[in-house]
């Protein structure tokens, strides 16, 4: 039995391979000929686009794995039944649900790696894109890993440690934990540091800063609940160049929503994409057995191709769905543990109906 469980697994690895390199190339093409509609804008070239794209690799094979998963599954155990293998495991007395598991349990190795990708390289690679794209579109803006969010706005550098996407509705751009540094003729007039900085109309609103000012007369400091100063950059050109919380790791996301919960702020999106990592590996491995029906349907009727064919259309589908619930659960405010883990136990329970009927 552990051989034949070995046998199945192997299949199912090596079929989640090929579909997990085919997905993400096709996207990673995708997104490059995207990329080209912006060659031009500032110093931004062809060369830049394309290390933006291999930058984000990893944040694109992390988020393809699920659905190459159910392909790569399907098209592996699939090629067993096409070769009459699993008629043989079945007149042998091996039981649908011990094929399947087979499936799941050795696609499961594939995990370790992916979820470290997830959590270490796919953030970091996000972070040096960003900041490549933003630095070479445009002079007024720039992203650091450690440092946060730079931005110069007519005389004044602005740095946020902690960017924020607040507000499900209409994503806009907050600024935690921020230092304003504001210059008059090349010489340093005032510098200021605020826990938050939000933008309401043509203003930044401050809150709670400390301003220390610099003169003749010599250097002074002052408390204000509440500061504005004129702003000269757009929304748009700010959540270009903010990553989002769904790009963020677990160890980046727990202290983001911890912070925003403590002030008071929105942190509906930092939950649901908290939630999305925790439930990632179930939804891998639900997403392997979902593609168990259509593998024994193929041990009666035949038809490997449409077979494949319907497996990518409820992969695709289940990432829409799946992603369009998430939202939904912001929007509504069902709680994010919920609309995080709702889809993927119907998939699952509906699997597991579709496979004792397949027999």
């Amino acid at each position: 039995m552990k051989i034949v469980d070995r046998h199945i697994g192997m299949a199912a690895i090596f079929g989640i391979l090929i579909a997990w390199l085919l997905l993400t190339g096709l996207d990673a093409l995708y997104a490059f000929i995207s990329e080209l509609d912006d060659v031009g804008d500032g110093d931004y070239s062809t060369g830049d686009a394309l290390t933006f794209v291999l930058l984000t690799l990893p944040r694109r094979l992390y988020e393809l794995f699920p659905t190459s998963a159910l392909l790569g599954a399907l098209m592996g155990v699939g090629s067993l039944a096409a070769t009459s293998e699993l008629v043989a495991y079945r007149a042998a007395g091996i039981s649908r649900m011990r094929i399947a598991g087979a499936a799941v349990g050795f696609s499961a190795l594939l995990l370790v790696p992916v979820v470290w990708m997830g959590e270490y390289l796919a953030p970091a690679g996000e972070i040096r894109a960003q900041a490549l794209r933003v630095s070479e579109r445009t002079a007024e803006l720039g992203v650091a890993r450690r440092s946060g969010l730079w931005v110069r706005d007519g005389d004044r550098v602005i740095n946020a440690r902690r960017p924020l996407i607040t507000a499900v509705e209409q994503e806009t751009v907050e600024l935690a934990d921020v230092n304003i540094f504001e210059f008059e003729d090349g010489e340093l007039k005032f510098t200021a540091h605020a826990e938050m900085a939000e933008r309401l109309g043509d203003e930044w609103v401050l809150r709670n800063v400390w301003r220390t000012t610099m003169d003749r007369k010599g250097v002074s400091t002052e408390f204000h609940p509440e500061l504005s100063v004129p702003a000269l950059i757009e929304q748009e050109a700010l959540r270009a160049a903010v990553t989002r919380p769904q790009q963020l790791s677990l160890r980046e996301l727990i202290p983001y929503r911890a912070y925003l919960l403590a002030n008071g702020l929105d942190a509906r999106q930092y939950d649901a994409a908290l939630w999305e990592k925790v439930v990632y590996p179930l939804t891998a491995l639900v997403m392997v057995f979902a593609g168990m029906p259509f593998v024994f349907g193929l041990i009666r009727s035949g038809g490997l191709g449409q077979r494949l064919f319907i497996g990518m259309a409820l992969g695709i589908s289940f990432f829409i769905i799946n992603k369009a619930f998430g939202r939904v659960g912001q929007v509504y405010d069902i709680p994010p543990a919920f609309a995080a883990l709702l889809p993927t136990l119907l998939l699952a329970f509906g699997s597991v109906a579709m496979i004792r009927r397949s027999g």
